[in-house]
């Protein structure tokens, strides 16, 4: 179980760092209305962006500052990850309990020598006996 969780960290790291580095390229190619005329960004012809890194990393934060929802769904996301490892180890430790539970009954449990020894006395006619005389 350690090994699973040591691995999904090095997952959630690697997807963080790939994100971080990668994803400021996902929201400049929509940049249509902060846009200088021949920036390569819009699809159109190929060319030199006058804009520089900067820009338009300002511009892609001026553009979802005014968002919210990004914020909420981030934050909505998160929580569903951390929720989903947190259920998965509750539902681990619940499944370990459980097993120790039944090991532990099936090994203290006396209603069942008691079925037995009143089974087997009544089979031999000891205790309540048919006497049809």
């Amino acid at each position: 179980m350690k090994l699973f969780i040591r691995h999904n960290r090095i997952i959630l790291l690697a997807i963080f760092i790939i994100m971080a580095s990668f994803g400021v390229q996902l929201g400049m190619s929509q940049m249509i209305a902060d846009a200088k005329t021949p920036c390569p960004f819009m699809g159109e012809a190929m060319s030199l962006c006058p804009m520089s890194v900067m820009d338009h990393i300002s511009s892609w934060k001026q553009m979802f500052s005014a968002l919210p929802t990004v914020e909420l769904l981030t934050l909505i996301a998160a929580v569903v990850i951390i929720a989903s490892f947190g259920l998965k180890k509750l539902a681990d430790s619940a499944a370990a309990r459980l097993a120790y539970w039944y090991h532990y009954y099936k090994k203290k449990r006396t209603l069942e020598k008691f079925f037995n020894y009143f089974n087997s006395l009544f089979s031999q006619g000891i205790l309540h006996p048919k006497l049809y005389a």
